[in-house]
């Protein structure tokens, strides 16, 4: 395998955060929880499905970057850096080294741009950053502010985000940030409360009462939001927070198939390491849960599946990155119907 290393010149020296959480600590406060209500049953795709492993260890977190399959993004552990993985060369690309954690990567455009968000510390004090690069340009910084910051929404050219101030979005094409911009989504805060944002306006929905709220991610095309309560389990809402679907122990769930599906992961631990994990995959129009990794033997981590639905990727426990190709073994009628 060849290492290839692109030198990005930060605009901050930072070391590692070592007090973000990373999404092994929420997927592992999810896995105790149990589901209220009728919960589908995952049922096993039956045939074998076409399995590769593409990096042997330290790498994790998965992410299809572009609409032809062909490049993955990757973390090292606890989000640390953030890496461009190419399977047609099986090259790896350094877009930011370990030191910095870098906790959501957006693409945009087909895999043509991307924005993230990076923590760090100086002088001892916790900073994010908002990054953004075409895949040709090296990053910049668009936002840098001294606490927290997350994604917590994108569609078309708005690319919106929490910080402590409340809620702003970076306009790609405008190159500009606005403050209390046009908009409605629900999202979680940093207090892990679920909120609705309209139009420059708050408030809190919390549809099961208090608790914590995780992997709350509004549809980018309609007026639905998954969210999962830890204790209660993931579901489907509407933005004004009353429940659609329910569906049970899904974790970190993600919209998939252009909204038609769910991806998410049926995950358990002992309290210190996971031990077992599918990959699970629920249709919206079916209410089917299909478990795409059953004839597997991996503890299938994090997945994400590519914009067709053909390709799937994973992590395990010890950072290995897996490539499933679905096309021959899996297709639904919702694809069919694309």
């Amino acid at each position: 395998m060849k290492w290839c290393y692109i030198v990005v010149p930060l605009l901050v020296a930072c070391s590692l955060d070592n007090s973000t959480e990373d999404g092994n600590k929420a997927a592992a406060k999810a896995t105790a929880s149990t589901t209220d209500g009728t919960q589908p049953v995952a049922q096993a795709v039956d045939k074998t499905p076409s399995l590769k492993k593409v990096l042997d260890g330290g790498f994790f977190y998965p992410q299809w970057m572009d609409s032809s399959s062909r490049y993955l993004w990757l973390h090292r552990e606890k989000h640390r850096g953030l890496y461009r993985y190419d399977r047609s060369t099986d090259e790896i690309d350094t877009v930011l080294p370990s030191s910095y954690v870098v906790k959501r990567v957006v693409s945009l455009d087909g895999g043509k741009e991307w924005i993230a968000v990076m923590h760090m510390f100086l002088k001892r004090r916790r900073h994010s950053a908002l990054l953004y690069a075409k895949n040709t340009d090296k990053p910049r910084t668009v936002v840098q502010t001294a606490g927290p910051l997350k994604i917590v929404y994108q569609r078309g050219p708005w690319v919106y985000f929490l910080a402590l101030e409340g809620i702003s979005a970076y306009h790609i094409g405008r190159d500009e940030v606005v403050k209390n911009p046009p908009g409605r989504f629900a999202y979680e805060d940093f207090d892990l409360q679920m909120r609705l944002y309209s139009n420059g306006r708050d408030s809190v929905l919390n549809p099961f009462g208090e608790g914590n709220y995780i992997w709350v991610q509004t549809h980018p095309d309609s007026a639905l939001t998954l969210m999962h309560k830890v204790g209660h389990g993931t579901f489907i809402a509407t933005l004004e927070g009353d429940i659609v679907d329910s569906l049970g122990h899904v974790l970190a769930p993600q919209w998939a198939l252009g909204g038609l599906a769910v991806l998410g992961m049926d995950a358990y631990d002992d309290g210190h390491r996971f031990t077992k994990s599918d990959v699970l995959l629920y249709h919206l129009r079916s209410r089917k849960l299909d478990n795409l990794t059953a004839q597997l033997h991996q503890i299938a981590l994090y997945p994400s599946m590519s914009n067709d639905g053909k390709m799937l990727a994973f992590s395990t426990p010890d950072g290995e990155v897996y490539v499933v190709d679905l096309s021959a073994q899996f297709h639904t009628s919702e694809q069919k119907n694309k």
